[in-house]
This record gives C-alpha cells, sequence and structure tokens, in this order.
C-alpha cells in the first residue's frame, strides 16, 4: 500500500511539474524535460521517499512533518549535485543554484513530499476509494 501511495504521488507530481514547464518553457522543451523527469521522480523519488518514511519513523510526532519535508529536499539535492558535479564538471555553486535541473528539483521534492503527505490522511483515501468505487459502478 505503500509503494502505491508513493508511486501515485510520483505521478501526480509529475503531472504538475509538466503543467509548471508548460507554462514557463513552453510545450516542446518541457515535454523533452518530462521524458527525463517522470521516470527519475517514480524510480528516484519513490524509493526516498520511504526511505524518509523510515528514517521519521521514531521521531517525535510534532517535528515529523517538517523533519520529512527537510529529507525529501535534501534526497534530491543530494542525487542532483551528484549528477552536476560526476556527469558535468560543476564545482562552481553558483552554477549549481542557477541552473534549471537545480530548481526543477527543489519544486519536485517540494511537491512530491507535500502530495505524499496528503495521500497519508485516512479521509483522503477514503474519499478516493468512493470516488473510484462510483467510476466502477458506471456501465457503458
Amino acid at each position: 500500500m505503500i509503494l502505491i501511495r508513493k508511486v501515485i504521488a510520483a505521478i501526480v507530481t509529475s503531472f504538475i511539474m509538466t503543467l509548471i514547464n508548460i507554462a514557463i518553457l513552453g510545450l516542446e522543451f518541457s515535454i523533452f524535460i518530462a521524458f527525463y523527469l517522470v521516470p527519475f521522480v517514480i524510480l528516484y523519488g519513490s524509493f526516498s521517499s520511504m526511505l524518509s518514511d523510515y528514517m521519521i519513523k521514531w521521531v517525535h510526532p510534532s517535528f515529523k512533518l517538517l523533519l520529512s519535508g527537510v529529507i525529501h529536499i535534501l534526497f534530491g539535492l543530494f542525487f542532483l549535485i551528484y549528477i552536476l558535479i560526476r556527469e558535468q564538471g560543476y564545482y562552481d555553486l553558483e552554477n549549481i543554484v542557477w541552473n534549471i535541473i537545480f530548481m526543477q528539483t527543489i519544486l519536485c521534492s517540494l511537491f512530491f513530499w507535500m502530495i505524499a503527505e496528503v495521500l497519508k490522511r485516512k479521509a483522503i483515501v477514503i474519499w478516493f476509494k468512493e470516488k473510484l468505487t462510483r467510476i466502477g459502478e458506471l456501465r457503458l
């Protein structure tokens, strides 16, 4: 159930990021980015989010939400900085900060975290089950 919830959060995050990219960068470049963004978010994002949930399991409940958000952003930044330094030779922090991929990673991590937290709520799960049941009852 946890993996399904994380994959749903990854798909919704990818959709939101694609819409934001279309609004800012245009359709063609956004589709190009989406081809790389969607698999990355689904695979790495889901795994790191599950790891984040495991890491904060023993933390006091009042700190869980904030710590989970920080860990999501750190996992996104860790992977990004590793790739940029290893593959492209970026060693100057100013180049990394102003790189468009950096902003994509921050936004994606934040959206993934927010959507994953919303999907943890029982009321949301019940609402989705009701809607899916209604859709399943439709006959064509």
